[in-house]
């Protein structure tokens, strides 16, 4: 609100900025509000990610204030091609195995963004077809998520749990309940922003009072075994998290 007064207060006095009548923090609030003026494209082409020889999808649909987009591979091995230039959809079509960088440049009306680059490692080991059930495997691995996800989990306990419970008050665990957990688990995913999905922040050790886990070191490459858990889960979510 400071912000857009000073800024308001600039647009209607230019003379008062260019004699010095204006104050410092006046001067200061203006140059935020020009800063954070939105409007301007921002490019997303998505997270860096491994995938299996042939075809990768790609979507700019997180890039904000943008209605064109145009994308071009930058690097990796000979042969790879786009399935389009200027989609906000595009396919990485790519059967060498290999690191390759493809770069997207979004724009509205005569603006454009500043480029932005998602790198895909192209590895014949990459989780693929990953399902609700290849995530429940990981979860419920002993001294992983449930060491804390669950009603016998260590001090304090999260309010989610992983284990598998009676989650309807039945006095049985059952389908429904499996049901229930999968859609407790997938609301901790943000669909609009993957990498801040609590589900892939919290084990890679942001704001986790579990600390980093093993297999999701999202500081390393895609493809590092270190993070191999984690590509798994980006993965599964990148497909729409299926049961």
């Amino acid at each position: 609100m400071q912000a857009n007064c000073a800024a308001s207060l600039l647009a209607r006095h230019p003379l008062r900025e260019q004699s010095g009548a204006i104050t410092g923090r006046e001067r200061e609030l203006a140059a935020l509000a020009r800063l954070l003026e939105p409007g301007g494209p921002v490019a997303d082409p998505g997270p860096d990610r491994v995938a299996r020889p042939g075809a990768t999808p790609l979507s700019a649909s997180m890039s904000l204030f943008s209605d064109t987009y145009a994308w071009s591979l930058v690097s990796g091995p000979a042969g790879a091609t786009l399935s389009s230039a200027s989609g906000v959809t595009t396919t990485l079509n790519a059967s060498a195995e290999g690191t390759y960088v493809v770069q997207l440049v979004s724009g509205k009306g005569s603006a454009q963004s500043a480029p932005k680059q998602v790198q895909v490692v192209v590895s014949a080991t990459a989780p693929a077809n990953v399902h609700f059930a290849d995530i429940k495997a990981i979860m419920q691995t002993p001294g992983l998520c449930i060491a804390c996800h669950s009603p016998s989990g260590q001090l304090p306990r999260p309010p989610v749990f992983y284990s598998n419970e009676d989650r309807n008050g039945d006095l049985m665990v059952d389908a429904t309940d499996e049901v229930w957990l999968y859609n407790e688990v997938r609301s901790r995913i943000n669909f609009t922003d993957l990498v801040a999905s609590p589900l892939l922040r919290k084990p890679s050790n942001h704001h986790h009072k579990g600390g980093l886990i093993a297999g999701f070191n999202s500081a390393l490459p895609p493809g590092d075994p270190a993070r191999a858990r984690y590509d798994t889960f980006l993965n599964w979510i990148l497909a729409g998290a299926p049961q």
